[in-house]
């Protein structure tokens, strides 16, 4: 019997591309609207994931990681 927990869980790497795009939104977008998206980002990974399988947060990381450093 499998754990529905387990199933839930991001994989490794999908929760590295989701911290380091937080941290790389504070760079990217300084002041308050980056310290918003690394807020909501870091949340999406610790827990909001399990809630549903919105597509936001991860286009949003795919923008963040995809913009050259300021």
């Amino acid at each position: 019997m499998t754990s529905t927990r387990s199933a839930d869980r991001l994989g490794p790497t999908e929760s590295a591309r989701l911290r380091y795009a937080a941290l790389r939104a504070l760079s990217t977008h300084p002041g308050p609207v980056g310290e918003l998206i690394h807020r909501e980002l870091m949340a999406w990974q610790d827990f909001g994931h399990r809630i549903g399988r919105d597509g936001l947060p991860r286009r949003l990381a795919a923008e963040i990681l995809g913009r050259d450093e300021p």
